[in-house]
């Protein structure tokens, strides 16, 4: 915050002059300003009062409020009233007077890098955009691809996308942020010159009345400091008097008995005297003096001498220091100056030396010091005085709340009084709040009035304010006078406001020196609106000074630490542009070699610094200047909003600029696309602007205006090209504006459909005006226009003056274009284009942003390296190199097609930088997706060879195409040779026809090779034809080849004329073999040998060796030796098959060659490094001769890799046979496999169905999946038997992953298995009939039988068995949509079985005889069927029927055998055929076991005994194999017999998973579990325990009682239609229990557990559904029927102890005769008095029996036995309803015990209260009522209410 001033100080005692403040204020200083004042004060000035007051400067006003005149002229107090900002902006300085203006977007090196250097046009234009145009014409420069920077007034976009606002024009919106020589431009006539300009801010309560600090004495001093009511007497006697000439105690006393009524001016006067010398002998003669007239009683008005008396004692001024006597003389004198002086004292505390002499500061006491001061009335001056600056201070300290709460009423009504009482200070501080209209109305004549009090009494801050008010009112003479008034007493303020007039000449004659030595006398008293003034003369040299920068921004830097926002932002702008001298180099100069004008570095974290400083003081321009510094990220990141809402607060402020502002706003809305509000704002301002003020700012909104009605698609904004037309031809014809000019000329054209058509010649005079008016925008476009031709006779070398003057004012795209002139030789003489020159013009056409500047100047580096290299310039060349790619790189970042092409190629060669193929691909992606065709090339070559990515040819296909249809010449070459590489020879064929014809190449070699390939491949003479002449079919059956003739021609034409080497051979094979021409050997054997000899040619040798190796072509004789010679020649010049073939002669010792494996196998070597796949193979082979198996895999390896499809299989069929490896991990597993699987795929995709098979075995077996999940099964089984009892725990943590991990494995084997059906369909399309039944199986087993028939039958016509038999079964079952037919099908089993001998027709022959299908039911040739399926097969389907069979008595056991015993057996035989057990069969072994197979049904003696372990070992079995039953069964055993903790949890668990697997009877016994819950009784081991037999236990929880969970489990259960369920649910639902109460579905599901139940003859839960159902519709009058119908049947099916229960209600029917039964009141009476007689269930009928002897009913009414069995109902009907929940179970225990209680309640009230066969007993009989009632007794409810309304108040 800079360095903080000085404050003076209100306070009691005033500083005094220390030898610092001495060492800052010189002598030279001092005579300086003392000349100024003699210059300055009238000639006939009067005195002042006394010498000693006007010359007093050491000490403070005894006021409140801190004022100038407090403070000498040496140090004027910086801590002002403060005023409104000053402008420092000039627009009228003409540009030869303002050669030093800076404007935030000005200089090209500047404070905005990114800003454009700005126009000499005065106005802003936001629309002119830098995005390209639409021009029809051709263009000149247009090859070079570079568009134009002319904005489509035409446009049915977004105006954002058109780029339409750009922040690039060439109109700056900073004028009015400039700095500027006119530092009163901005200041409004009708404002106060003085508030305007003087003070720092506006003024505020705060800056009127700061909070009081404690005054600290200056340690240096060595005089005393003075009292605080020293200036109450020097400003008070006004009238000249000179009572004190010397110092003695006798002539103090004296004067004091001499002149009485002037004591207090007699002592104060003394006191300065003293305080001048600074004598001891002065300071002990006044204190004798005080002391001695304090003492006389005869003095009255001595309060004053007491002051000053206490003073001396405080500070030891004449005697020695007491402070405590000081104080309480002040105390003990109570008086209206010891108070105000007392107050003081507690105000700021007592401060010597810097040390606190006096305790802590206690305000609340100093404002009730001041307060009691204040009520004092006024018996002399003195007395007045005190009581009016009491006032004074009271309202500083209610205004800020200082000692007491803030009360502005209060505070003004205190400074009303005081200037009342004639307070100079109050009356200034009146007027200022009248005049700011601060908490009160603002009213200027009031102000004047007060002002002009205090002014008379002499007060400068007064005069200096009434000389403003004046001056505003033009009342300059009495202004000028009261201003000259203020001076004369050293007022800084009038100092600036008188200089301000002289520098004007407003008011006074215009006088540079006057307002100069006004400007330099209030800088010396450090006002800092005077330092920033003076600092801008000097900047600017102003006034008639020359120009000082230094001295310039000392004073900016000094008014701006001060807190000037104005100088801030000064400051700020300096250091945006290097102005400001730093303190170190200062420091490190010498001071005479600083030149006045010397500039440091741009410091942009200052320049914020003191931009946020000025604008925290509400100066606008700074607010803008930070806008633009968050818009365009100076010195801070951009950030938009905050720019924006710098604006916006500057907007709001009310200044002379707020349209400059809004302006600045709307544009940045433009930018930010939010139109609708910066037309609106335009639209105000032109709505509210000032014609004349703000006429630069209503142009531009005006030409912003008219540009949006051009725009279409902009919400809120009408498109009306008239009225843009309108306005813009209205401004060009008012103001010839000539941004105004450009936009007709671009309506012009471009036109507008039906309302402006296109007139490029109006267009063009428009253009020329503007240019000539400075638009250089327009300059560019007429530049541009010429050199399209748009302009008849014009041409580019008539564009390229225009360009040259539009690049000289700095347009950027003009300067690239003049660049281009160059580049082209354009405007040159001879056309000669000029390299050097257009490099530099590209050079700054790219500082400026023209991105395509960098890549033309890599076009330049490039042609300069190559130069460089023809003459042997090595280094030069690669300097060039690197500058060439440094600009590529730059262009290439900034979206520059061509640099990212040529780049993307230097880094996939690496010609330059090191390659880089990730960085080449990137930037030929980035190059292709702009359509550059031979970016798009190079990028498919990269997918072609796998350069940099991933090889894939379908998109280099797609690339090299792409890059055809763009007319790139090589890209059909490209994609023949990328075809025919992968054996495609039709498409090869197309695309080398293509290329063939592709002008631009046809002479060279590409273009050569593509005819030759043409003619090559037209005659099948390439060698993939020789080893497969299949890959030419599709060519030739497609007839598209060109004739052999025209072929033959195409080669002569190539190797004739052309002498194409390439074409030798193939002419020559046309001889050979008489292709489109005779056969002529000897011609070939020429052309064999010009290619084999001219030009080393390895296949023309291997021809060679060919003719005469055979001995089969007439006209060659056979000559091995020659035949060897030329194959050794073609085998070491390079041609692999010929080296294959040497090293098989050596291998076989083939043409009387020696066998030589090792000459064998240099030869495959060589072949090897050709890739040649043969080759390899052997290799290998050689390699397992030798039993190097490692090296044969790697050739195999390599073999496969080039495609050898033997060597793929050999290498699959090895890895899968390695799996089966022991001790071979998990991991290895997995690789070997993936190897496997990789081989098999390749060499069945090469069509191998050998491969194919074995790959659809791997995959049917899942052995992908059985290993993948082979880690986690040989971890944990899937139901493990528990060991601890950490059993449960872990599989309930488990529980969720096992699901999890179970559905991934189920998802991985569906996967595989669809994989081996499509291995076998491929190998079975292959004409495999192994692998068409592997096809058919395949689906069979995925039960798509449709799909299996198709290929069983396929297979069974071609003669498999096993296909046969699978038909037959299809006819038997009618799968796969054959239509059903089992007799037919039985026969053809027969057939399969008896006659082919197919084992797998056993079984299924078994089947069809026991279940008679096809044939008769015959149990006994099922067996035998069955029996020769198990003996031959072992099949343990066929055990398992067996088994069955004798289970169920079909078949009948051998002599003397049990059928269960053979059931036990086949069960057994069963398990031990199948080598996963069987489950079914491990279950009914495990119920054999658990019950044991007794003798007979009668006897005690078991054929197999029970036998508890082998169950539970079964069952566990079968519970694993996911049998869920046997879950249930093994549940059900551990859960209810005695089993420890751990088996019991299995059970839980084994019950839980039968459940969750949907078995309805193991959801039901769960849920019933959950019901109920299970703990077991376990020991705890007590160390403790003195007893040993006695054993401590604690109850374990198996499964927790849980409703919510049984409730959910019955849910499931019952919707499986299991009626118990069913029943407990209603029962939940009756009983509210975890669901609500709800009667209606507890009915529907007791209806559905007892219609569930009818199918069940003993089902032990079927009468407690009946009972409750009939329970809940007895509630129902209309359904007592169909209840009593089920009471009767629940008597009917109840155990007998539980029949009462019936029969209870039963009676109660006959007893009411309900539902219409027969009335046996007697029966039905007697019954239930019996029932009563029971203890067990008695209690359920005592109120019927009561009800019936007190109405009579069944007996003799008897009111002694009612009354008894009432009571029984209270006194026992409870307590046996509780002794009972343990006997009945739950769904009866809530029986209406509670009702029962409540009406056995009522009744015995009526009794006591009509005393029936007892007493009457009111109380008693109200308290049983209250009781009933309280149970919900309705009538006991009744009776209290009808009781409670007779009841009176009186009652």
């Amino acid at each position: 915050m800079g360095a903080k001033p000085s404050k003076s100080s209100d306070g009691r005692f005033s500083r005094s002059m220390d030898s610092n403040h001495h060492d800052n204020i010189s002598r030279n200083r001092n005579k300086k300003r003392n000349r100024l004042r003699a210059v300055l004060t009238p000639s006939k000035k009067k005195k002042s009062i006394t010498t000693a007051i006007a010359t007093e400067n050491r000490f403070s006003t005894p006021s409140a409020c801190t004022t100038e005149h407090e403070l000498s002229n040496d140090k004027i107090s910086e801590n002002r009233v403060a005023t409104t900002a000053i402008s420092t902006n000039l627009n009228n300085v003409s540009e030869a007077n303002n050669s030093a203006q800076f404007d935030v977007q000005s200089t090209t090196s500047s404070s905005f890098s990114k800003l454009p250097t700005p126009s000499s046009g005065p106005y802003y234009d936001p629309l002119k955009s830098k995005r390209s145009r639409r021009i029809k014409s051709p263009s000149v420069l247009g090859s070079n691809g570079i568009n134009t920077k002319h904005l489509s007034i035409i446009s049915t976009n977004a105006i954002s996308d058109i780029g339409l606002y750009s922040n690039r024009s060439n109109i700056s919106s900073a004028a009015w942020t400039t700095l500027s020589n006119d530092p009163f431009s901005q200041i409004e006539a009708s404002t106060s010159a003085f508030t305007e300009i003087t003070d720092q801010s506006t003024i505020s309560r705060k800056s009127l009345y700061p909070v009081k600090e404690s005054f600290v004495q200056p340690a240096s001093s060595s005089s005393p400091p003075s009292y605080l009511l020293d200036q109450f007497f020097n400003l008070h006697n006004n009238n000249e008097s000179n009572f004190v000439n010397v110092i003695s105690t006798q002539d103090i006393l004296n004067m004091l008995n001499t002149y009485p009524q002037h004591s207090h001016t007699i002592i104060k006067e003394a006191y300065q005297k003293a305080q001048q010398h600074n004598e001891p002998f002065d300071w002990s003669h006044l204190y004798h003096a005080l002391e001695q007239y304090t003492s006389l009683p005869t003095n009255k008005d001595k309060s004053v001498a007491i002051v000053y008396l206490a003073k001396c004692l405080i500070y030891g001024l004449g005697v020695t220091a007491d402070v405590k006597h000081g104080i309480s003389l002040l105390k003990s004198h109570s008086s209206c100056e010891t108070m105000y002086a007392l107050g003081h004292c507690y105000l700021d505390g007592l401060h010597v030396d810097k040390k606190q002499i006096q305790g802590d500061v206690d305000k609340k006491a100093a404002f009730e010091c001041f307060k009691t001061a204040s009520e004092y009335e006024p018996t002399n001056d003195s007395t007045l005085f005190t009581v009016a600056e009491a006032q004074c201070t009271l309202a500083r300290m209610l205004f800020q709340g200082e000692g007491t709460d803030q009360n502005t009423p209060e505070a003004l009504n205190y400074l009303q009084k005081s200037a009342e009482n004639n307070n100079m200070y109050a009356q200034f501080l009146i007027g200022v709040h009248h005049e700011r209209g601060m908490d009160i109305a603002q009213d200027l004549e009031k102000a004047k009035e007060y002002y002009k009090k205090s002014a008379q009494q002499g007060f400068p801050d007064a005069q200096a304010a009434l000389g403003n008010r004046l001056i505003v009112e033009h009342d300059y003479a009495q202004g000028v006078g009261w201003l000259e008034k203020a001076v004369q007493k050293g007022n800084s303020r009038a100092h600036v406001q008188l200089g301000i007039l002289y520098d004007k000449g407003e008011g006074v004659p215009q006088n540079n020196d006057m307002a100069l030595l006004h400007y330099k006398a209030a800088v010396e008293n450090a006002n800092h609106a005077a330092q920033y003034i003076l600092g801008l003369v000097y900047y600017f040299g102003r006034l008639g000074r020359q120009k000082n920068h230094k001295e310039a921004i000392r004073l900016i830097k000094q008014s701006a630490m001060s807190g000037f926002p104005h100088a801030q932002r000064v400051l700020g702008q300096l250091y945006q542009q290097g102005n400001v001298i730093s303190p170190q180099e200062m420091s490190g100069t010498a001071s005479t070699a600083i030149d006045s004008r010397q500039r440091t570095k741009k410091n942009e974290r200052e320049t914020i610094r003191w931009y946020k400083r000025a604008a925290a003081g509400k100066d606008v321009p700074a607010m803008g200047l930070l806008g633009k510094c968050y818009e365009n990220g100076f010195g801070v990141d951009i950030d938009l909003e905050k720019a924006l809402a710098f604006y916006a607060k500057a907007s709001e402020i009310d200044s002379p600029y707020v349209y400059n502002v809004q302006i600045d706003q709307a544009l940045l809305l433009q930018k930010m696309a939010q139109h609708t509000e910066a037309f609106r704002i335009y639209r105000n301002i032109l709505e509210r602007g000032d014609p004349i003020r703000d006429k630069q700012s209503i142009q531009t909104a005006q030409l912003s205006v008219a540009r949006y009605h051009l725009c279409r698609d902009i919400d809120g904004i009408q498109y009306n090209p008239v009225l843009a037309h309108k306005m813009l031809t209205k401004l060009v014809e008012t103001t010839n504006n000539p941004h105004a000019h450009y936009w007709l000329g671009s309506i012009y054209d471009e036109g507008i459909p039906e309302l402006f058509g296109i007139d490029r010649q109006k267009a063009f005079q428009h253009f020329m005006i503007a240019a000539e008016g400075g638009d250089n925008d327009a300059t560019f476009l007429v530049a541009y226009m010429m050199s399209n031709h748009v302009i008849p006779l014009k041409g580019p070398a008539d564009a390229f003056p225009w360009y040259q003057k539009a690049a000289i004012k700095g347009h950027p795209m003009s300067i690239h274009s003049l660049g281009l002139c160059y580049y082209k030789g354009i405007g040159q003489e001879d056309n000669k284009p000029n390299l050097e020159v257009a490099l530099e013009w590209f050079q700054k056409s790219s500082r400026l942003g023209v991105h395509e500047s960098m890549s033309y100047m890599a076009r330049i580096y490039l042609q300069f390296m190559v130069a460089n290299n023809n003459i042997c310039q090595t280094e030069l060349a690669q300097q060039n190199l690197a500058k060439a790619i440094q600009c590529l790189t730059s262009a290439s970042e900034r979206n520059d097609t061509y640099a990212q092409r040529e780049l993307g190629k230097i880094y996939l060669t690496g010609k330059g930088p090191t390659p880089d193929l990730n960085i080449a691909v990137d930037l030929l992606t980035k190059a292709a997706a702009k359509n550059d065709a031979e970016a798009i090339a190079f990028l498919g070559d990269c997918y072609h060879k796998g350069t940099g990515v991933e090889r894939n040819l379908n998109i280099a296909v797609e690339h090299y195409l792409r890059a055809a249809t763009l007319r790139y010449p090589y890209a059909y070459s490209a994609t023949a040779e990328l075809y025919y590489e992968i054996g495609n020879m039709t498409l090869a064929y197309d695309y080398y026809l293509l290329a063939s014809k592709e002008t631009k190449i046809t002479h060279n070699k590409t273009g050569m090779t593509a005819r030759m390939m043409v003619a090559r491949l037209a005659l099948g003479y390439i060698p993939a034809a020789q080893k497969n002449p299949q890959v030419l079919e599709e060519l030739f059956a497609a007839n598209k080849a060109v004739s052999p003739e025209v072929a033959f021609g195409m080669l002569s034409e190539l190797a004739i004329q052309h002498q194409f080497p390439d074409a030798f051979q193939p002419l020559g094979c046309c001889f050979l073999n008489g292709t489109g021409t005779e056969v002529n050997v000897f011609q070939a054997v020429f052309w064999f040998r010009k290619s084999a000899e001219e030009f080393n040619d390895s296949i023309a040798y291997f021809n060679l060796a060919d003719l005469y190796g055979s001995g089969f072509v007439d006209g060659i004789s056979a000559d091995i030796h020659l035949a060897l010679s030329y194959l050794e020649k073609s085998a070491e010049l390079g041609y692999a098959e010929a080296q294959y073939r040497m090293g098989m002669i050596y291998l076989h010792g083939e043409y009387g060659v020696q066998v030589d494996k090792r000459k064998a196998a240099s030869w495959f070597k060589l072949a090897e490094s050709k890739s040649h796949s043969e080759s390899i193979w052997m290799l290998s082979q050689m390699a397992g001769t030798l039993n190097d198996y490692v090296l044969e895999l790697q050739y195999q390896k390599k073999a496969a890799s080039l495609g050898h499809v033997v060597s793929m299989r050999v290498i699959g069929q090895k890895y899968l046979e390695q799996l089966d490896a022991p001790f071979l991990n998990v991991l290895v597993q997995r690789e070997y496999l993936e190897e496997a699987l990789k081989y098999l795929h390749l060499a069945g995709d090469a069509g191998d169905t050998e491969s194919l098979i074995t790959l659809g075995k791997a995959y049917n077996n899942c052995t992908k999946t059985k290993i993948k999940f082979s880690a986690v099964t040989s971890q944990t089984g899937y139901l493990p038997t528990p060991s601890s009892n950490t059993y449960s725990s872990s599989l309930c943590g488990d529980e969720q992953q096992e699901d999890e991990e179970a559905e991934s494995r189920f998802q991985c084997e569906e996967d595989e298995k669809n994989l081996a059906i499509q291995c076998f369909e491929r190998a079975s399309h292959l004409g495999d009939i192994n692998a068409t039944v592997y096809a058919a199986e395949a689906w069979y087993e995925q039960k798509q039988y449709a799909a299996a028939l198709e290929y069983f039958e396929k297979a069974a016509s071609q003669g498999n068995v096993l296909a046969r038999f699978f038909c037959a079964r299809y006819l038997i079952e009618g799968y796969g949509g054959i239509k059903l037919n089992p007799e037919k099908g039985f026969q053809e089993l027969l057939i399969c079985a008896k006659e082919l001998n197919c084992i797998h027709a056993f079984n299924t022959l078994g089947q069809c005889y026991e279940n008679g299908i096809g044939i008769a039911k015959n149990d006994q040739l099922a067996y035998e069927w069955y029996i020769r399926a198990a003996e031959i097969t072992h099949d343990a389907e066929a055990y398992y029927r067996i088994a069955q069979m004798y289970a169920q008595g079909r078949i009948p056991p051998s002599s003397g055998s049990n059928k269960d015993i053979e059931a036990a057996r086949f069960y057994d035989l069963t398990v031990n055929a199948n080598p996963d057990s069987h489950g079914m069969s491990c279950y009914y072994l495990g119920l054999y076991y658990l019950k044991g197979i007794p003798k007979d049904e009668s006897s005690d003696e078991f054929l197999l005994p029970p036998d508890t372990c082998m169950s539970i070992e079964y069952l566990r079995t079968a519970s694993d194999l996911k049998v869920l039953e046997a879950m249930l069964q093994l549940g059900a055993l551990f859960l209810n017999e005695d089993f420890s903790v751990e088996e019991q949890e299995e059970g839980f668990q084994r019950l839980q998973m039968a459940a969750e697997l949907g078995l309805r009877e193991a959801q039901f016994e769960l849920g019933l579990f959950y019901h109920r819950g299970k703990e077991v009784s376990v020991e705890k081991g007590n160390e403790d325990c003195q007893n040993d037999d006695e054993e401590e236990e604690d109850e374990y929880i198996i499964i927790p009682q849980d409703f919510e969970k049984a409730y959910d489990l019955f849910c499931r259960s019952a919707a499986q239609r299991h009626p118990t369920a069913a029943y407990y649910l209603g029962i939940y639902y009756q009983h509210g229990i975890f669901v609500p109460p709800d009667p209606t579905i507890a009915l529907e599901q007791y209806e559905i557990a007892v219609a569930l139940f009818e199918r069940y003859e003993n089902a032990p839960y079927r009468w407690q559904a009946e009972y409750n159902l009939a329970r809940i519709l007895h509630n129902d009058i209309e359904s007592r029927t169909r209840a009593y119908e089920l009471f009767q049947a629940t008597h009917q099916h109840a155990p007998e102890e539980f029949k009462f229960l019936s029969e209870i209600m039963i009676a109660r029917y006959h007893l009411h005769g309900w539902a219409d039964v027969a009335v046996q009141a007697e029966e039905a009476a007697a019954t239930l008095i019996q029932f009563a007689q029971n203890e067990s269930f008695g209690f359920r009928v005592y109120l019927d029996v009561a009800q019936c002897f007190e109405n009579g009913l069944g007996v003799k009414q008897n009111h002694f036995q009612a009354f008894h069995w009432y009571g029984e109902v209270l006194s026992k009907a409870h307590t046996m309803f509780e002794q009972q929940q343990d006997i009945f179970p739950m769904m009866f225990l809530d029986e209406d015990v509670e009702d029962d209680e409540a009406v056995a309640m009522y009744k015995l009230a009526d009794f006591y209260r009509k005393g029936i066969v007892v007493d009457v007993d009111t109380k008693k009989a109200n308290d049983l009522y209250r009781l009933a009632a309280s149970k919900g007794n309705h009538a006991a409810q009744e009776h209290i209410s009808f009781m409670l309304e007779r009841t009176t108040l009186y009652d």
